[in-house]
């Protein structure tokens, strides 16, 4: 194979390459976003609890209370995070679909 062969070929693969590691990136972030669901279900669950709890001072019950809120929002802050990275590797996957589904039709011409 001459010089000027391998070099297309090069590139497609780093292509591919990339191609993958948004797919593997995105596997990633879709844990990560489901696992901040879970622990914000949760979150909102102990604050519901806390706030119905007879048996705790209400200085104890604000104190926790306040830090839940504090908890809850750091969650919802990740949460949107990770569907903005799922979002970008939704994308990038997307136009490297389109990519890799014309590249044929555009080396003919």
């Amino acid at each position: 194979m001459r010089q000027t062969e391998i070099f297309p070929i090069l590139e497609d693969q780093k292509l591919i390459d990339d191609y993958i590691s948004y797919q593997n990136a995105l596997i990633s972030w879709k844990k990560i976003n489901l696992k901040t669901q879970k622990s914000l279900i949760y979150a909102n669950e102990v604050l519901n609890r806390t706030k119905c709890n007879k048996t705790t001072s209400e200085i104890e019950k604000r104190g926790f209370v306040n830090k839940l809120y504090t908890l809850i929002k750091e969650l919802e802050h990740e949460l949107s995070k990770s569907q903005m990275h799922i979002n970008i590797c939704k994308e990038m996957i997307g136009e490297y679909g389109i990519y890799f589904s014309c590249k044929d039709e555009y080396e003919y011409l």
